[in-house]
């Protein structure tokens, strides 16, 4: 491959558009390349360096121009943005070859091989959302890497591609094959922060500001004029709050409510407004109290513009380059599940984005909040109001946090809260240890209990009202609970069912019954955590 790669960009323009305004990411590009010497690309976020990327890679179509390339192009983002949570390593490997455009995947020949690279076992079974960061970032690499061997194209387009999540010794490797793809006369165009990186393998650079071409030439001189420009003070953009996860109330979210009513002229950041010194937790606020904040901060910025629910995307910084984007979370779920499946930069702190690993990272460091440590919770519905249950986290999660002593004012919360919305179940399925899961055909089974889809939990001190009431009613034991559970291995094997399609006995979460998959426990440990807790399990009572 001795030919030279043409490259001719003539007035490329790209304008995105919402509903209630447009803007131009890149305004008349100009850029004509004819070598397959490396070319680097320079600028701040949201300066449009992955909207070129996208166009030059055919993901994006130009609003207006000419973009005419003389090779085969693949297009790669270090973001993990196509990767899925909920398949597993093997299903993602051949999705994206399927993206790619192969259609005769050898589903164990190309996932052993992609695995191998990136140091994962057993594909097939293992589930992506399982992996670490680091582990993702190899294997998104790994998954690139598999079919540039096998496409073999002309033009590669990185964006981003050295994660901050690769550990030093695959960071080499990486770089080592992406000098084996200079040296076989690929011309590669990488988008990159890591300025010192590009000055080592680019020879030139496009700097990029505001959608348009602020320097071309070689890259040690553009880096330099970029870090001038970089060091001049600037005037603060104007922040842009955006919703993400807007909590329901009264049938419609409190992002709808304030849309209608404050017609997106204005939006507060919630991060601060309920951190409370006492006891360095922060709570989720009420309609009532967002509307009165709102209210005031109406006449302090009127001109503030707000994105709520689910309008949050990677292009959001393209598409408002002249504001601040600050992310507004209403925790309903956990902040890791939030960051993989809908936006990596949906967090972030002082500007520093979190990566997927953000569970894990705050429960270890916590979270500065301006000067103050913060312990980061979850935060679960609850009927009229919304409560912390970061005190119950430690017993339902596998991850090494230590276990607090409950206080009989705690454990009635607990008991309180799991009244109205978890439902515990138990398994003695060793494949299944999902603690929360759906509660199925269990009345068919133990048609004597008067046992619904519904249960909760009772305290070593329940009211005494309530006891009355259990009374006259039978208890659905532990053991009870096992019989239902062989009952139901007995009819599945009966009717031939597989694990897939009918799912075991456990129970069910009625939010959302993805919220907990990923905390496991044992057979045994579940017991003992019932005998802890002083918890039976009994039918639900209405």
């Amino acid at each position: 491959m001795n030919e030279s790669v043409s490259i001719e960009i003539k007035n490329l323009s790209k304008r995105f558009r919402t509903k209630s305004r447009s803007f131009l990411a890149l305004t008349q590009i100009n850029l004509s390349d004819h070598n397959r010497e490396p070319l680097g690309l320079i600028g701040r976020n949201g300066s449009g360096k992955t909207t070129l990327l996208k166009i030059l890679g055919g993901i994006y179509r130009p609003t207006s121009g000419v973009v005419e390339l003389s090779d085969s192009v693949i297009y790669f983002s270090g973001r993990n943005d196509h990767l899925k949570g909920r398949l597993t390593v093997s299903e993602n490997i051949r999705l994206a070859g399927a993206l790619f455009g192969l259609s005769d995947l050898s589903q164990d020949k190309d996932t052993n091989q992609v695995a191998d690279f990136a140091g994962l076992t057993k594909p097939s079974l293992t589930l992506l959302r399982q992996l670490s960061s680091g582990q993702k970032a190899r294997l998104n690499f790994a998954i690139f890497r598999h079919y540039v061997r096998r496409l073999k194209p002309g033009i590669i387009l990185l964006d981003e591609i050295i994660s901050e999540n690769l550990d030093q010794d695959f960071r080499q490797i990486a770089l080592a094959e992406i000098k084996a793809w200079i040296r076989a006369d690929r011309k590669i165009i990488v988008a990159s922060h890591d300025l010192t990186w590009l000055e080592q393998f680019c020879p030139r650079s496009i700097w990029l500001e505001n959608g348009q071409i602020a320097g071309d030439g070689p890259t040690g001189e553009i880096v330099k004029s970029y870090f001038n420009v970089s060091e001049t003070p600037t005037k603060a953009k104007e922040p842009l709050y955006v919703f993400c996860h807007v909590p329901k109330c009264g049938g419609t979210t409190i992002g709808a409510h304030l849309k209608h009513n404050f017609t997106k002229q204005e939006i507060i950041q919630l991060y601060n407004l309920f951190f409370t010194d006492k006891d360095k937790s922060m709570r989720q606020p009420t309609k009532a109290e967002i509307l009165k904040l709102v209210a005031e901060e109406k006449k302090k910025k009127p001109t503030l513009k707000v994105i709520f629910g689910h309008q949050v995307y990677y292009g959001i910084h393209e598409l408002f380059p002249e504001r601040e984007v600050r992310y507004v979370t209403f925790l309903r779920h956990p902040i890791s599940r939030i960051v993989s499946e809908y936006n990596h930069e949906v967090m972030s702190v002082r500007g520093e984005r979190l990566g997927e690993d953000v569970w894990k990272q705050l429960h270890r460091k916590n979270l500065l909040n301006q000067g103050k440590l913060l312990d980061f919770r979850d935060w679960v519905a609850r009927r009229g109001s919304w409560s912390s249950l970061n005190f119950l986290n430690s017993f339902f999660s596998d991850r090494k946090t230590r276990t607090k002593d409950l206080s009989q004012k705690n454990l009635d919360r607990v008991i309180s809260n799991l009244d109205k919305f978890y439902f515990i179940g138990l398994t003695e399925n060793k494949k299944d240890y999902y603690l929360f899961y759906r509660l199925l055909g269990l009345s068919k089974f133990l048609p004597n209990q008067n046992i619904s889809k519904k249960y909760f939990v009772l305290g070593p001190n329940p009211d005494p009202v309530l006891i009355k009431k259990i009374e006259e009613k039978k208890f659905l034991d532990l053991e009870l609970y096992r019989q239902a559970v062989k009952l139901n291995k007995d009819y599945k094997e009966k009717k031939g069912l597989t694990e897939e399609s009918y799912p075991e006995i456990g129970a069910y979460y009625q939010s959302s019954r993805y919220l907990w998959q990923h905390f496991k426990f044992d057979w045994s440990e579940k017991i003992n955590l019932l005998k802890k807790l002083g918890l039976s399990f009994l039918p639900r009572i209405n």
